[in-house]
């Protein structure tokens, strides 16, 4: 049996991959939707790993799809946490809507929201003054802060901001991965799950190229200790150790990070507690 590995990714991150991944042949989903992408997967008789897509809504179409297929689903970067568990801000049904075999495929590189909010708490415990937006994603955040222990204090000289970009009120000092976008005040800072390194560049980074480089690297390692085939690669995959009963992360550090230049520039690691 040739294994083959779907994936559904930006185009430098699936050349990336196809240029890191020895063992199987990387099928590139091209032109095709996630959703297309996912069902080419599924009706491959050979393939063993889909790879992507990047937004949390995108993993949330196909998740079900692949889980039904039992195909090995490796997300690199969507960091909404209901797609593996109970949080607060789960759309109806989820997580089990995503896994109607009950046994677990999905497997997620980036660390989730909750801990991007814990690592923030930990870095600046506050108080904070939290400043929506209106929008989901702003009372999500603001629910998983509270959740990290956040001490909210409305005249507190922190003010994080936990709405989307753009309109980044002038006096929020802490914002998240939403917020990122060009005008925001100079003293910002960014926590993101994307820590920086030294052995990639920032643009690399927010990117997600270190977690595709890393599905690369469990791919490979996987295929190679258990041979091509959906099941012995999906049973190695949660043997190495990477991944907790939900299929996260063990990843407890984060980034810090700044607009210098009208670019992001990443210069600290922020750690959630264990």
């Amino acid at each position: 049996m040739a294994a083959r590995v779907h994936a559904h990714l930006p185009r430098r991150l699936a050349d990336h991959l196809a240029a890191s991944h020895s063992g199987a042949e990387v099928v590139d989903a091209g032109d095709r939707g996630w959703v297309d992408a996912a069902a080419a997967a599924a009706e491959d008789p050979d393939c063993v790993a889909f790879v992507g897509p990047m937004l949390s809504w995108q993993v949330a179409e196909v998740a079900a799809l692949l889980n039904e297929h039992g195909i090995a689903h490796v997300v690199p970067a969507a960091t909404y946490g209901p797609l593996t568990r109970e949080e607060p801000g789960a759309e109806e049904g989820m997580p089990e809507s995503l896994c109607p075999t009950g046994r677990r495929t999905l497997l997620r590189i980036a660390p989730r929201e909750l801990v991007v909010c814990e690592a923030l708490v930990a870095a600046e415990p506050g108080p904070h003054c939290l400043l929506g937006d209106g929008t989901p994603y702003a009372e999500r955040i603001g629910s998983l802060l509270r959740l990290a222990g956040a001490v909210e204090d409305p005249a507190a000289a922190s003010a994080v901001f936990t709405g989307m970009a753009p309109g980044v009120p002038d006096e929020a000092t802490l914002a998240f991965e939403g917020a990122l976008g060009p005008g925001a005040p100079p003293a910002l800072r960014f926590y993101l799950p994307q820590r920086p390194g030294e052995e990639w560049d920032d643009a690399d980074v927010l990117e997600f190229m270190p977690q595709v480089n890393e599905a690369a690297f469990l791919l490979t390692g996987s295929l190679m200790a258990a041979g091509p085939t959906r099941e012995g690669l999906l049973e190695a995959m949660w043997s190495c150790g990477r991944f907790d009963e939900h299929g996260d992360t063990r990843e407890r550090r984060c980034g810090v990070w700044r607009y210098d230049g009208g670019r992001p520039r990443g210069f600290a690691t922020a750690e959630a507690p264990a």
